[in-house]
């Protein structure tokens, strides 16, 4: 396998008012996750499961990319924004990364992990040179990068997610691809 080519293992696109049966279970044992984690749980999990090869998941990393923090978390910020002040002793949840976290308890993801606050545009070529990094090095089989959006107007979180693997088979991964994938998902 030559990890400068990557190539697109699997997608995955998910709302936040969705809910499969797996995360059905992990449900019951978390007490509190942002729409935009259940949304993004879904996706990586649809990412998974369209790789054509199952993959140890211990092994596995997971990129967050975007500008974008927990809904809720995020719509209480910018309403403590009114009052005069915003204390972070209110918010320990609303890291944009509780959206990974989530992810990996339910997946059992336990390679690197990473969010990137950065626009896709320019948050993309440094996940793909992660990726390859990683990838050259043996430490995962497979990085998956994923991205959540809060629609305007209450409407349910939207997630997107790709698994990159080395594969010398499948669609060669690289910004732009990688980009329109995004956008589109995302809306």
């Amino acid at each position: 396998m030559n990890p400068d080519i990557l190539t697109v293992g699997g997608r995955g696109q998910a709302s936040g008012g969705e809910v499969g049966p797996r995360l059905a279970q992990v449900r019951r044992a978390v007490r509190y996750a942002d729409p935009s984690s259940w949304a993004m749980a879904n996706a990586v999990d649809a990412a998974l499961t369209a790789s054509p090869r199952p993959l140890d998941t211990n092994r596995v990393a997971l990129v967050n990319l975007g500008l974008q923090g927990p809904s809720e978390a995020m719509a209480q910020v910018a309403g403590s924004v009114w009052e005069g002040s915003v204390s972070p002793v209110r918010f320990p949840a609303a890291s944009p990364s509780a959206a990974v976290a989530l992810s990996c308890i339910a997946w059992g993801i336990r390679g690197p992990t990473l969010s990137l606050l950065q626009p896709l545009r320019q948050g993309l070529p440094v996940a793909l040179a992660l990726a390859r990094g990683w990838l050259g090095r043996g430490q995962v089989e497979g990085v998956l990068l994923a991205s959540f959006h809060l629609p305007a107007g209450g409407a349910p979180p939207r997630a997107a997610c790709v698994l990159l693997t080395p594969s010398p088979e499948g669609e060669p991964a690289n910004v732009e691809q990688l980009l329109g994938f995004f956008s589109t998902s995302l809306g």
